[in-house]
């Protein structure tokens, strides 16, 4: 069972996890968090992730630049860029979605541009 969702944003990889795993294998600049309620994040609660003051495990995101307006992917203001390779076609694909509504279990493999 794996329960890590490894996904870059801005560039950086963020290995989100449920459960504590093994950090030796990651870079130097690599984020490993772990997040107890991973299947109901959504991408935009970890994009402004504030890091708690009872675990020291939660990394402080605070990318801010992506706001909640309506919370229902009607006014855009959480539209980020979800870009991944298509091995049928060897090319990336970007793709505009809604924050608020993308779970961030779904983004295994993917990158998210803010």
């Amino acid at each position: 069972e794996n329960n890590v969702v490894n996904v870059y944003i801005n560039g950086q990889l963020h290995c989100i996890c449920s459960t504590n795993f093994k950090t030796e294998s990651l870079a130097k600049n690599d984020i490993a968090i772990f997040v107890p309620n991973l299947p109901t994040l959504n991408l935009l609660q970890y994009l402004r992730l504030a890091k708690s003051e009872q675990s020291n495990n939660l990394f402080k995101n605070s990318l801010t630049g992506t706001k909640l307006g309506c919370g229902e992917g009607g006014c855009g203001a959480c539209t980020v860029m979800i870009s991944h390779f298509d091995l049928r076609t060897e090319t990336i694909i970007h793709r505009a979605a809604n924050a608020c509504l993308t779970p961030i279990c779904s983004l295994d493999g993917f990158a998210v541009t803010t």
